[in-house]
């Protein structure tokens, strides 16, 4: 059998999201996409609500941005 070692990040603490973080997270990612499609002109800035409110439930973010 492998013998398995911890793995070493350079002395460095890391600490791992919890459920709540990684649903902001996710949800910050896609807004920046959003962003980008709105500032292209990809989409209208109609379009960008509907789609930041869909997503942000869709995540279960809890954070609120302004634009």
């Amino acid at each position: 059998m492998p013998k398995y070692e911890p793995i070493c990040t350079g002395g460095k603490k890391t600490q791992m999201l919890s459920e709540h973080q990684n649903k902001n997270a996710n949800y910050l990612r896609i807004l920046m996409t959003l962003r980008a499609l709105r500032q292209s002109g990809d989409i209208t800035e109609k379009e960008y609500r509907k789609a930041k409110k869909y997503y942000q439930n869709l995540t279960g973010a809890d954070i609120v941005l302004t634009d």
